[in-house]
């Protein structure tokens, strides 16, 4: 009982860490571009590209922490079954 309190507010809270990371999408791609590319002065192509290659780290970054989640939910409920029977 105990241990399935536990592991559930540990997921909750992983799961709160990842849609705050995932509401503040925007901030972590200004954030990326001010300390990666602030110094760049190509234009307006180097700025579309730092804002690119921004915005995909941020997206990449997101979906492995939900896809991890996700997956160690998948375990730990396969688990507890296994373990129930």
């Amino acid at each position: 009982m105990l241990n399935g309190l536990t592991v559930s507010l540990a997921f909750g809270v992983a799961a709160a860490f990842v849609g705050i990371s995932w509401a503040r999408h925007s901030t972590a791609v200004k954030n990326c571009i001010t300390n990666f590319f602030q110094n760049l002065s190509g234009g307006s192509s180097s700025d579309t590209q730092s804002q690119t290659l921004c915005k995909i780290f941020t997206f990449v970054s997101e979906g492995v922490m939900t896809g991890l989640l996700i997956l160690l939910g998948i375990v730990q409920v396969r688990a507890t079954v296994a373990v129930s029977r």
